[in-house]
């Protein structure tokens, strides 16, 4: 968990803002999924993955995966 000070600033609340930073976590099931997906998508030639999205995980998991099979 981090305080999000500046936030609480910008806000100018006397409350504590906390949130979970889950960006480097390679544990997730999501990435675990979606880059073996990215990658037999570009082996099958598709230049393009679409998905939906609830709370932004799946999405962030597939730029991620789109990221590491583009970059090799």
């Amino acid at each position: 968990m981090f305080r999000a000070l500046r936030l609480e600033q910008a806000l100018g609340t006397k409350s504590k803002i906390y949130y979970k930073y889950e960006g480097g976590v390679r544990g997730e099931p999501q990435a675990n999924t979606s880059i073996p997906q990215a990658y037999y998508n570009k082996m099958a030639g598709r230049k393009r993955i679409a998905t939906e999205t609830g709370a932004g995980q799946w999405g962030s998991a597939m730029a991620l995966a789109g990221r590491s099979s583009t970059s090799r």
